[in-house]
């Protein structure tokens, strides 16, 4: 655990170092002033209240009479001046050091969800295929929202010793006996209590974890079979979802039970603290009055940041499983990631280079890391630049595979992958990515107008070029009936829309990218027979800029597709 607790400071401290540092000098800033404040208590006390002590307001009366302030109104006067200045600067330096802290604390947190966001978004297809997608949405919203709150809690910790340790050094300055009888006694109580602190919070932090994933994984079950829960309700999801909500119910209150139980002992105990120092001062050390009730004061001044030094341990020993798995998950997915991050700018609008792309496949064999099983051995196919394939074969044969190779997100464990233009132009795995359009059976749609989802991948086009679009895609009719036409929200994932339209909208969406390489995943599985054909032949005219591939389980018409590729016979026709 105190691995990972300095893993967590120094990840805290490198991610910005100039705003730890400005918000450590405020703390320590507001430490002195606090020290100062203290001490001037004591000859406030000594020259107003007559309560004998150090000599130390005898000499500093003495002064302010050689200076011309020998009246007491007008040492009253100062006093009252000076007071006011102390508590003035040490409101202004609270007030910068809770906002460096907030920036500070939500910078950590800005860092982790961008640098995880990222880490995913550049992860190789497979390794992020091994992480669910409730423990990524778990990652990014639930784990990374307690180290927020971990990080608060050390901000405050470091706030709090640096102010605890500012007014122990004044303790020791004006009753070192008493002083080093309250540390000691302070020490030995940690010590002591260390495991409640620690090892029990950082339990309740692990099982916390544990509950909240669980959560996340039944919640996207369900949602993910909305439609056949609603038709067909199953009384194991309300179940699950009542066990897991009162197991978080329960961790969390025994979480604050404990910190309530050491919250009451400290308070006891610093009770009792109080009583002894002030017997030891009277009767034992024989500590003048006027130094016993500052010493006192300060004891009492140490008692609530002390408290709150020990609830923010314990919230960090809490938090310190959440971080662990956040560490973990951005291991993972960053191991996979081959290439160096491509400089990245704000999105443009632009059309790819022109030109249809040929794709080649030599010798390739493939297999996916959690079967181990190969789905393709020594598979060669050439599909040249203008034509129009279509790729069959059984389910299960590697027909997706074939288009994931060619795409680029996964790679062979042997054999090439080659792409090229028709003009002899080689093309790379980022200049393939450019140029092709992916279409799946499973289409991306997002809850804005169909205009915004038919341009969401950054094409250019006019609405007449839209409507051309939707028209090779047979939707325009369906889209000029809706009531606001291009600008109709589609709903949540297209949820308004039926699936064969938000196929067609999909591949309307694909082909304003003007792509060099367009391939169908059973794009179109939605589309009643004789729509789809129309779609297809619309299609043929458009090979004279880019190559189609075309994965389907309906018979391919020759009069449409150049070329059959029967990926279960490793063969051509």
């Amino acid at each position: 655990m105190i691995g990972t607790f300095l893993l967590y400071l120094r990840s805290f401290f490198a991610i910005d170092r100039k705003g730890v540092l400005v918000a450590t000098a405020l703390t320590l800033a507001g430490a002195l002033v606090e020290g100062l404040l203290a001490l001037s208590l004591v000859p406030v006390l000594e020259i107003f209240l007559g309560i004998s002590g150090s000599g130390t307001g005898d000499r500093v009366a003495g002064l302010l009479r050689r200076s011309g302030f020998g009246d007491e109104s007008a040492l009253i006067f100062l006093a009252g001046a000076v007071f006011a200045v102390l508590v003035l600067a040490r409101s202004a330096i609270a007030w910068f050091r809770t906002m460096q802290l907030a920036r500070v604390s939500q910078g950590f947190v800005r860092h982790w969800r961008i640098r995880l966001f990222a880490a995913l978004d550049r992860a190789d297809w497979q390794n992020a295929l091994d992480h669910k997608q409730y423990e990524i949405q778990h990652v990014l919203t639930e784990d990374v929202g307690r180290i927020a709150y971990g990080a608060e809690s050390t901000i405050r910790s470091s706030t709090g010793v640096v102010l605890i340790l500012a007014q122990i050094c004044v303790a020791f300055a004006i009753a070192p006996a008493l002083a080093a009888v309250f540390l000691a006694t302070a020490i030995a109580a940690l010590l002591a209590f260390r495991k409640v602190l620690l090892t029990t919070s950082r339990k309740r932090g692990a099982t916390q974890v544990e509950n909240a994933r669980r959560q996340y994984s039944d919640l996207n079950d369900y949602l993910a079979g909305l439609k056949t829960t609603k038709i067909h309700p199953h009384r194991d999801f309300g179940r699950r979802m009542k066990q897991i909500a009162e197991a978080i119910s329960d961790n969390m209150l025994a979480f604050a039970k404990n910190q309530a139980n050491v919250q009451l002992a400290l308070q006891l105990g610093s009770a009792a603290l109080l009583f002894v120092l002030l017997a030891l001062g009277l009767l034992v050390f024989g500590t003048a009055p006027a130094i016993l009730i500052v010493f006192l004061a300060i004891i009492l001044r140490i008692t609530p940041p002390a408290f709150a030094l020990v609830g923010s341990v314990q919230a960090m020993a809490n938090t310190l499983p959440a971080f662990e798995n956040v560490i973990a998950v951005d291991a993972s997915l960053s191991a996979s990631i081959r290439d160096p991050p491509a400089p990245r700018g704000e999105p443009t609008r632009s059309s790819p280079p022109e030109g249809a792309i040929g794709v080649e496949l030599r010798s390739v064999s493939f297999a996916y890391r959690s079967s181990g099983a190969p789905v393709l051995q020594d598979l060669s196919l050439k599909i040249e630049p203008g034509t129009m394939v279509a790729l069959l074969g059984p389910t299960g044969v590697g027909k997706t595979t074939v288009l994931d190779l060619v795409t680029g997100i996964v790679r062979p464990d042997a054999g090439t992958v080659r792409a090229w233009r028709a003009g002899g132009e080689e093309l790379d795995r980022d200049g393939l990515r450019a140029a092709l359009s992916y279409a799946t059976q499973d289409p991306v749609l997002f809850d804005t107008s169909i205009r915004e989802n038919l341009l969401w991948s950054g094409s250019e086009a006019s609405d007449e070029e839209i409507l051309n679009a939707l028209d090779i895609t047979a939707a325009r009719d369906f889209v000029e009936g809706l009531p606001q036409g291009l600008d109709t929200r589609v709903g949540e994932m297209g949820m308004q829309l039926s699936g064969g339209e938000r196929q067609r909208l999909f591949l309307a969406a694909m082909i304003l990218r003007r792509p060099g390489l367009l391939i169908l995943d059973e794009a179109t599985s939605a589309v009643d027979y004789r729509t789809e054909a129309r779609i297809l032949a619309n299609l043929k005219s458009l090979t004279r800029a880019m190559t189609i591939v075309a994965v389907t389980h309906r018979p391919p018409d020759p009069a449409i597709f150049d070329r059959t590729i029967d990926l279960a016979a490793h063969r051509a026709r």
